[in-house]
Protein backbone atom coordinates (compact mmCIF):
# COMPACT_ATOMS: atom_id res chain seq x y z
CA UNK A 1 0.00 0.00 0.00
CA UNK A 2 0.99 3.58 -0.78
CA UNK A 3 0.17 5.91 1.54
CA UNK A 4 0.53 9.62 0.82
CA UNK A 5 0.45 12.99 3.11
CA UNK A 6 -0.65 15.89 1.50
CA UNK A 7 -2.45 17.09 4.53
CA UNK A 8 -1.04 20.91 3.94
CA UNK A 9 -1.67 20.96 -0.15
CA UNK A 10 -4.09 22.36 -1.70
CA UNK A 11 -2.96 24.39 -4.31
CA UNK A 12 -0.27 26.42 -6.51
CA UNK A 13 2.16 23.66 -8.04
CA UNK A 14 2.00 21.40 -5.14
CA UNK A 15 -1.77 20.71 -6.26
CA UNK A 16 -0.53 19.91 -9.88
CA UNK A 17 2.17 17.05 -8.92
CA UNK A 18 -0.22 15.60 -6.33
CA UNK A 19 -2.66 14.97 -8.95
CA UNK A 20 -0.37 13.99 -11.63
CA UNK A 21 0.91 11.12 -9.55
CA UNK A 22 -2.83 10.40 -8.74
CA UNK A 23 -3.53 10.05 -12.57
CA UNK A 24 -0.23 7.48 -12.54
CA UNK A 25 -1.63 5.51 -9.94
CA UNK A 26 -5.02 5.16 -11.90
CA UNK A 27 -3.50 4.49 -14.90
CA UNK A 28 -4.36 0.87 -16.49
CA UNK A 29 -1.01 -1.06 -16.61
CA UNK A 30 -0.72 0.27 -12.47
CA UNK A 31 -1.71 -1.72 -9.38
CA UNK A 32 -1.28 0.34 -6.39
CA UNK A 33 -3.14 1.02 -3.94
CA UNK A 34 -3.35 4.35 -1.94
CA UNK A 35 -4.93 5.62 0.70
CA UNK A 36 -4.22 9.80 0.88
CA UNK A 37 -4.55 12.22 3.74
CA UNK A 38 -5.83 15.60 1.87
CA UNK A 39 -6.47 18.88 3.00
CA UNK A 40 -10.19 19.69 3.17
CA UNK A 41 -9.24 23.18 1.11
CA UNK A 42 -8.32 20.99 -1.95
CA UNK A 43 -10.77 21.58 -4.75
CA UNK A 44 -12.30 17.67 -4.84
CA UNK A 45 -13.87 18.72 -8.28
CA UNK A 46 -10.50 18.02 -9.64
CA UNK A 47 -9.91 14.62 -8.41
CA UNK A 48 -13.42 13.69 -10.85
CA UNK A 49 -13.08 11.31 -13.37
CA UNK A 50 -8.96 11.35 -12.44
CA UNK A 51 -9.09 8.46 -9.53
CA UNK A 52 -10.50 5.35 -9.08
CA UNK A 53 -12.54 5.39 -5.83
CA UNK A 54 -11.51 1.27 -5.16
CA UNK A 55 -8.26 2.14 -5.77
CA UNK A 56 -7.54 5.67 -3.96
CA UNK A 57 -9.00 6.36 -0.57
CA UNK A 58 -9.33 10.08 0.41
CA UNK A 59 -9.46 11.40 4.02
CA UNK A 60 -9.93 15.06 4.41
CA UNK A 61 -7.53 16.75 6.81
CA UNK A 62 -8.76 20.55 7.69
CA UNK A 63 -6.40 23.38 8.36
CA UNK A 64 -6.01 22.97 12.61
CA UNK A 65 -3.57 21.66 14.53
CA UNK A 66 -5.99 19.64 16.00
CA UNK A 67 -7.04 17.61 12.97
CA UNK A 68 -3.08 17.95 11.63
CA UNK A 69 -2.21 16.08 14.41
CA UNK A 70 -4.79 13.31 14.46
CA UNK A 71 -3.88 13.11 10.42
CA UNK A 72 -0.67 12.22 11.43
CA UNK A 73 -1.61 9.85 14.16
CA UNK A 74 -3.72 8.09 11.77
CA UNK A 75 -0.64 7.83 9.61
CA UNK A 76 1.53 5.83 12.23
CA UNK A 77 -1.36 3.54 12.43
CA UNK A 78 -2.33 2.84 8.98
CA UNK A 79 1.42 2.03 7.86
CA UNK A 80 1.08 -0.01 11.32
CA UNK A 81 -1.54 -2.25 9.97
CA UNK A 82 -0.34 -2.80 6.48
CA UNK A 83 3.35 -4.10 6.26
CA UNK A 84 5.11 -3.42 4.03
CA UNK A 85 3.63 -0.21 3.29
CA UNK A 86 5.38 2.93 1.73
CA UNK A 87 4.39 6.62 3.01
CA UNK A 88 5.21 9.65 0.47
CA UNK A 89 5.12 12.91 2.10
CA UNK A 90 4.50 15.06 -0.34
CA UNK A 91 4.24 18.08 1.12
CA UNK A 92 8.24 18.30 2.25
CA UNK A 93 6.95 17.63 5.82
CA UNK A 94 8.38 14.18 7.42
CA UNK A 95 6.28 12.08 10.02
CA UNK A 96 5.61 13.10 13.39
CA UNK A 97 5.09 10.49 14.87
CA UNK A 98 6.95 6.52 14.32
CA UNK A 99 5.98 5.02 11.11
CA UNK A 100 6.37 1.31 10.42
CA UNK A 101 6.60 1.92 6.42
CA UNK A 102 9.82 3.12 4.17
CA UNK A 103 9.16 6.67 4.45
CA UNK A 104 10.26 8.90 1.13
CA UNK A 105 9.91 12.69 1.87
CA UNK A 106 9.37 14.45 -1.05
CA UNK A 107 10.84 18.05 -0.25
CA UNK A 108 9.13 20.76 -2.24
CA UNK A 109 9.86 24.05 0.20
CA UNK A 110 12.46 26.42 -0.11
CA UNK A 111 10.86 29.07 2.55
CA UNK A 112 12.18 26.84 5.10
CA UNK A 113 15.51 27.53 4.34
CA UNK A 114 17.17 30.27 6.54
CA UNK A 115 18.47 31.91 3.03
CA UNK A 116 14.84 32.63 1.96
CA UNK A 117 13.20 33.11 5.41
CA UNK A 118 13.39 37.12 4.68
CA UNK A 119 10.35 36.57 1.81
CA UNK A 120 7.83 35.44 4.31
CA UNK A 121 5.42 37.68 4.61
CA UNK A 122 3.15 38.38 7.57
CA UNK A 123 3.71 37.32 11.12
CA UNK A 124 0.98 34.26 10.96
CA UNK A 125 3.49 32.81 7.63
CA UNK A 126 6.46 33.50 9.26
CA UNK A 127 5.11 31.83 12.80
CA UNK A 128 3.67 28.77 10.81
CA UNK A 129 6.98 28.49 8.62
CA UNK A 130 9.01 28.20 11.96
CA UNK A 131 7.13 25.64 13.37
CA UNK A 132 7.18 23.52 10.47
CA UNK A 133 10.42 23.86 10.10
CA UNK A 134 11.18 22.97 13.17
CA UNK A 135 9.22 20.06 12.65
CA UNK A 136 11.51 19.31 9.63
CA UNK A 137 14.64 19.42 11.39
CA UNK A 138 13.10 17.48 14.57
CA UNK A 139 12.17 14.48 12.30
CA UNK A 140 14.20 14.18 9.23
CA UNK A 141 16.14 11.66 10.94
CA UNK A 142 13.13 8.95 10.68
CA UNK A 143 13.07 9.26 6.81
CA UNK A 144 14.85 6.50 4.82
CA UNK A 145 14.53 8.44 1.12
CA UNK A 146 14.72 12.62 0.55
CA UNK A 147 13.83 13.10 -3.28
CA UNK A 148 13.68 17.04 -4.16
CA UNK A 149 13.36 18.53 -7.51
CA UNK A 150 16.37 20.82 -8.17
CA UNK A 151 20.35 20.33 -7.83
CA UNK A 152 19.54 23.31 -5.58
CA UNK A 153 17.01 22.02 -3.37
CA UNK A 154 20.00 19.07 -2.73
CA UNK A 155 22.79 21.53 -2.42
CA UNK A 156 20.76 23.59 0.40
CA UNK A 157 19.55 19.99 2.23
CA UNK A 158 23.02 19.19 2.98
CA UNK A 159 23.95 22.45 3.85
CA UNK A 160 21.39 23.72 6.07
CA UNK A 161 20.98 20.23 7.76
CA UNK A 162 24.17 18.35 8.05
CA UNK A 163 22.58 15.30 5.38
CA UNK A 164 24.68 13.32 3.42
CA UNK A 165 24.37 13.73 -0.16
CA UNK A 166 23.98 10.12 -0.91
CA UNK A 167 20.56 9.54 0.47
CA UNK A 168 19.02 12.57 -1.42
CA UNK A 169 18.50 12.18 -5.07
CA UNK A 170 17.10 14.85 -7.35
CA UNK A 171 13.87 13.44 -8.85
CA UNK A 172 12.08 16.39 -10.74
CA UNK A 173 8.74 15.08 -12.64
CA UNK A 174 5.94 16.27 -14.28
CA UNK A 175 3.25 15.30 -16.15
CA UNK A 176 4.84 16.63 -19.57
CA UNK A 177 1.47 15.90 -22.20
CA UNK A 178 -0.06 17.66 -19.80
CA UNK A 179 1.50 20.98 -19.87
CA UNK A 180 0.90 21.47 -23.76
CA UNK A 181 -2.20 23.32 -24.36
CA UNK A 182 -4.36 21.74 -26.36
CA UNK A 183 -5.64 24.91 -28.47
CA UNK A 184 -4.49 25.86 -31.70
CA UNK A 185 -1.01 28.12 -31.18
CA UNK A 186 -1.75 31.67 -31.96
CA UNK A 187 0.11 33.46 -34.89
CA UNK A 188 3.49 34.88 -33.22
CA UNK A 189 2.44 38.47 -34.46
CA UNK A 190 -0.95 38.60 -32.50
CA UNK A 191 0.11 37.51 -29.10
CA UNK A 192 -0.10 40.07 -26.82
CA UNK A 193 1.05 40.64 -23.05
CA UNK A 194 3.69 39.84 -20.32
CA UNK A 195 1.92 36.87 -18.54
CA UNK A 196 2.86 36.00 -14.79
CA UNK A 197 0.79 33.24 -13.35
CA UNK A 198 1.11 33.32 -9.52
CA UNK A 199 -0.78 33.36 -6.47
CA UNK A 200 0.06 36.48 -4.61
CA UNK A 201 2.25 35.37 -1.73
CA UNK A 202 5.29 37.90 -1.26
CA UNK A 203 7.84 35.89 -2.61
CA UNK A 204 5.90 35.83 -6.17
CA UNK A 205 7.37 39.80 -6.01
CA UNK A 206 4.49 40.95 -7.68
CA UNK A 207 5.06 44.77 -5.95
CA UNK A 208 8.49 45.24 -7.82
CA UNK A 209 6.84 43.39 -11.08
CA UNK A 210 3.80 46.50 -10.97
CA UNK A 211 6.49 49.07 -9.97
CA UNK A 212 8.57 48.25 -13.05
CA UNK A 213 5.92 48.61 -15.22
CA UNK A 214 4.95 52.02 -13.54
CA UNK A 215 8.48 53.04 -14.75
CA UNK A 216 7.97 51.90 -18.07
CA UNK A 217 5.17 54.19 -17.87
CA UNK A 218 6.93 57.20 -16.78
CA UNK A 219 8.75 56.56 -19.90
CA UNK A 220 5.26 56.58 -22.12
CA UNK A 221 5.92 52.95 -22.59
CA UNK A 222 2.70 50.99 -21.71
CA UNK A 223 2.84 46.76 -22.27
CA UNK A 224 -0.03 44.54 -21.00
CA UNK A 225 0.77 42.87 -17.96
CA UNK A 226 -1.32 39.60 -17.26
CA UNK A 227 -1.68 38.28 -13.59
CA UNK A 228 -3.18 35.98 -12.08
CA UNK A 229 -3.62 37.44 -8.29
CA UNK A 230 -5.87 35.40 -5.88
CA UNK A 231 -8.94 38.15 -4.59
CA UNK A 232 -7.87 37.25 -0.93
CA UNK A 233 -4.72 39.38 -1.20
CA UNK A 234 -6.13 42.93 -0.87
CA UNK A 235 -3.27 44.93 0.06
CA UNK A 236 -1.71 44.12 -3.51
CA UNK A 237 -4.63 44.47 -5.49
CA UNK A 238 -5.17 47.53 -3.99
CA UNK A 239 -1.58 48.46 -4.86
CA UNK A 240 -2.01 47.44 -8.84
CA UNK A 241 -5.30 49.39 -9.22
CA UNK A 242 -3.28 52.49 -7.63
CA UNK A 243 -0.62 52.03 -10.63
CA UNK A 244 -3.62 51.80 -12.91
CA UNK A 245 -5.30 54.68 -11.78
CA UNK A 246 -2.07 56.56 -11.28
CA UNK A 247 0.89 55.74 -13.68
CA UNK A 248 -1.85 54.36 -16.32
CA UNK A 249 -0.19 51.05 -16.34
CA UNK A 250 -1.58 48.49 -18.66
CA UNK A 251 -2.52 45.65 -16.22
CA UNK A 252 -5.13 43.06 -16.19
CA UNK A 253 -5.57 40.80 -13.46
CA UNK A 254 -7.47 37.59 -14.35
CA UNK A 255 -8.00 36.43 -11.21
CA UNK A 256 -7.34 32.10 -10.51
CA UNK A 257 -7.27 30.33 -13.59
CA UNK A 258 -7.67 26.53 -13.54
CA UNK A 259 -4.74 24.68 -15.23
CA UNK A 260 -6.13 24.60 -18.80
CA UNK A 261 -6.86 28.41 -19.08
CA UNK A 262 -2.85 29.25 -18.06
CA UNK A 263 -1.79 27.27 -20.60
CA UNK A 264 -4.48 28.57 -23.22
CA UNK A 265 -3.40 32.40 -21.96
CA UNK A 266 0.22 31.05 -22.35
CA UNK A 267 -0.36 30.59 -26.26
CA UNK A 268 -2.04 34.00 -26.12
CA UNK A 269 0.59 35.97 -24.44
CA UNK A 270 3.95 37.81 -26.30
CA UNK A 271 6.24 36.34 -23.16
CA UNK A 272 6.27 34.79 -19.67
CA UNK A 273 7.85 37.25 -17.23
CA UNK A 274 8.99 35.12 -13.97
CA UNK A 275 10.28 37.50 -11.01
CA UNK A 276 9.94 34.82 -8.54
CA UNK A 277 12.41 35.67 -5.61
CA UNK A 278 12.58 31.88 -4.75
CA UNK A 279 11.27 28.39 -6.05
CA UNK A 280 12.26 25.06 -5.48
CA UNK A 281 11.20 24.17 -9.20
CA UNK A 282 9.32 26.64 -10.93
CA UNK A 283 6.21 24.86 -12.78
CA UNK A 284 5.30 27.99 -14.89
CA UNK A 285 8.44 28.13 -16.03
CA UNK A 286 8.36 24.41 -17.36
CA UNK A 287 5.19 25.04 -18.89
CA UNK A 288 6.63 28.00 -20.87
CA UNK A 289 9.54 25.84 -22.02
CA UNK A 290 6.94 22.95 -23.22
CA UNK A 291 4.65 25.20 -24.88
CA UNK A 292 7.79 27.39 -26.95
CA UNK A 293 6.85 30.46 -25.33
CA UNK A 294 9.95 33.28 -24.64
CA UNK A 295 10.71 33.87 -21.05
CA UNK A 296 12.18 36.73 -19.55
CA UNK A 297 13.24 35.74 -15.86
CA UNK A 298 14.96 36.74 -12.63
CA UNK A 299 18.65 35.66 -12.67
CA UNK A 300 18.42 32.99 -9.92
CA UNK A 301 19.14 29.81 -9.44
CA UNK A 302 16.15 27.89 -9.63
CA UNK A 303 15.59 29.59 -13.43
CA UNK A 304 18.08 27.62 -14.98
CA UNK A 305 18.01 24.28 -14.04
CA UNK A 306 14.70 24.65 -16.10
CA UNK A 307 15.43 26.97 -19.16
CA UNK A 308 17.63 29.72 -20.75
CA UNK A 309 15.55 32.72 -20.59
CA UNK A 310 15.55 35.18 -23.52
CA UNK A 311 16.32 38.05 -20.66
CA UNK A 312 17.11 38.32 -17.29
CA UNK A 313 16.84 40.96 -14.60
CA UNK A 314 17.89 41.50 -11.05
CA UNK A 315 14.22 40.68 -9.26
CA UNK A 316 14.85 43.11 -5.93
CA UNK A 317 14.93 46.05 -9.00
CA UNK A 318 12.11 47.33 -10.56
CA UNK A 319 14.28 49.18 -12.71
CA UNK A 320 16.33 46.22 -14.06
CA UNK A 321 13.25 44.26 -14.42
CA UNK A 322 11.69 47.02 -16.58
CA UNK A 323 14.98 47.10 -18.63
CA UNK A 324 14.82 43.50 -19.45
CA UNK A 325 11.24 44.33 -20.33
CA UNK A 326 12.61 46.84 -22.77
CA UNK A 327 15.42 45.07 -24.29
CA UNK A 328 12.74 42.00 -25.47
CA UNK A 329 10.84 44.81 -26.89
CA UNK A 330 13.96 46.19 -29.16
CA UNK A 331 13.61 49.47 -27.55
CA UNK A 332 17.14 51.16 -27.19
CA UNK A 333 18.54 51.98 -23.08
CA UNK A 334 20.27 55.42 -23.29
CA UNK A 335 23.29 55.06 -21.92
CA UNK A 336 25.16 57.76 -19.92
CA UNK A 337 27.48 60.27 -21.67
CA UNK A 338 30.71 60.05 -20.06
CA UNK A 339 32.22 63.51 -19.51
CA UNK A 340 35.98 64.30 -19.13
CA UNK A 341 37.64 66.08 -16.39
CA UNK A 342 37.95 69.42 -17.96
CA UNK A 343 34.94 69.30 -19.07
CA UNK A 344 33.55 68.75 -15.63
CA UNK A 345 36.44 71.87 -14.15
CA UNK A 346 34.67 73.80 -17.06
CA UNK A 347 30.93 73.59 -15.58
CA UNK A 348 32.59 74.22 -11.95
CA UNK A 349 34.19 77.11 -13.14
CA UNK A 350 31.27 78.28 -14.77
CA UNK A 351 29.01 77.71 -12.46
CA UNK A 352 31.69 79.80 -10.06
CA UNK A 353 31.92 82.77 -12.37
CA UNK A 354 28.44 83.07 -12.98
CA UNK A 355 27.31 83.54 -9.01
CA UNK A 356 29.75 86.21 -8.69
Amino acid sequence: MLIIQANNIHESGARYLLLSILKSICAPESNLQATVFLDQRFDRTLLEGLIDDERVAIRGVTATVGSRLRSEWAISRLAAKHSGSTLLCLGSIPPLFPCAAEVILYYQTVLYFKAFRKYIGGLRSFVKLSVEGFWIRARIDRVDRIFVQSRLVKDLLCKEFSLDGDSISVMPFADLENLKAVSSPVDANSRKGFFYPALGTPHKNHVLLIDAWVILAKQEIYPLLLLTIDPRFEQLLTHLEQARSISGIRAVNLGLLSHQQVLDQLLASEAMIFPSLCESFGLPLLEARENGLPVIACERDYVREILDPVETFDPESALSIARAVKRFLGIQEQHLAVLSPETLIKSIAGKGSAAR
